[in-house]
C-alpha cells in the first residue's frame, strides 16, 4: 500500500469510528470557501477531542473536552495535545492556525462570503509568510523542513494546501487513536494472562499443602 492510499485507509477508518458520512472530508473542497473553513474546523475539533479522551482513558471526559476551545494554548485542546506528546509543534501550529481563521470569520457574518484568494491578496509580506509555515504542514518532511520552497504554490492553492494539511493530520491522529487502542488491548491481554498464571500457581501451592 502506498503513501496516499494508507493515508486515505486511516481516513476511512476515522471517517467510521466517528460516525461521519464516509467520503466526507473529500467532500470538503467542493464547498464554498466559509463552509469549508467552518467543517474542516469542526471536523478537525471532533478528532482532537476524541485523542485526548482516548489518551487520558476515561470516556467519561469527552464531553467536557468537546466544550473546551481548540485553540486557546493555556487551557485549550491545543494545551492538552502539548503536554500529552500528541502531536509535534508542526502539527499544533496548523491547528491553532485553522482555529484562528475559523474564529476570525465565525463572529461577523459579514465574512460568510470569505474567498481565500481576496484574503491571500490582503495580506502582507509577513503575513503571508506566516500563512505558509502556519498551513504548508503537507510539504514538510519528517525533520519539519522543506527542501523545495513551495511557498508560491502554498499561496496560489491555499484551500487546496490546507485540506492536504488536514487530511494528512487527521490520518496521524487516526493511526495514534489505533495505536492507543492497541496499547490497551495488549495491557488487558497480558493483566488477563498474569491473572490465569497467578490462578495457576494459587491452585498448585493448595495442591502441594494438601
Amino acid at each position: 500500500m502506498g503513501f496516499h492510499e494508507e493515508i486515505q485507509e486511516a481516513i476511512k477508518i476515522l471517517e467510521s469510528k466517528l460516525n461521519i458520512r464516509a467520503g466526507f472530508l473529500d467532500t470538503l473542497l467542493k464547498e464554498d470557501d466559509w463552509s469549508f473553513v467552518i467543517k474542516s474546523h469542526a471536523l478537525l475539533e471532533t478528532v482532537i477531542s476524541t485523542l485526548i479522551t482516548d489518551r487520558v482513558g476515561y470516556n467519561r471526559l469527552l464531553d467536557i473536552f468537546a466544550r473546551l476551545e481548540i485553540g486557546n494554548k493555556s487551557y485549550g485542546k491545543i494545551a492538552f495535545i502539548k503536554d500529552l506528546e500528541l502531536l509535534n509543534t508542526d502539527e499544533r501550529r496548523f491547528i491553532s492556525a485553522l482555529a484562528e481563521l475559523r474564529n476570525l470569520l465565525i463572529h461577523n457574518v459579514s465574512n460568510i462570503d470569505f474567498s481565500f484568494s481576496e484574503y491571500i491578496k490582503n495580506l502582507d509580506p509577513n503575513q503571508k509568510k506566516n500563512f505558509i509555515s502556519s498551513f504548508g504542514y503537507w510539504y514538510l518532511d519528517d525533520k519539519g523542513k522543506s527542501t523545495v520552497d513551495y511557498g508560491d504554490k502554498i499561496l496560489a492553492a491555499p484551500k487546496e494546501t490546507i485540506w492536504l494539511s488536514l487530511k494528512y493530520i487527521l490520518a496521524i491522529c487516526s493511526l495514534i487513536i489505533d495505536t492507543i487502542k492497541l496499547e490497551k488491548e495488549t495491557k488487558q491481554h497480558k493483566d488477563k494472562q498474569l491473572s490465569l498464571q497467578e490462578g495457576i500457581i494459587e491452585k498448585y501451592e493448595k495442591l502441594n499443602k494438601t
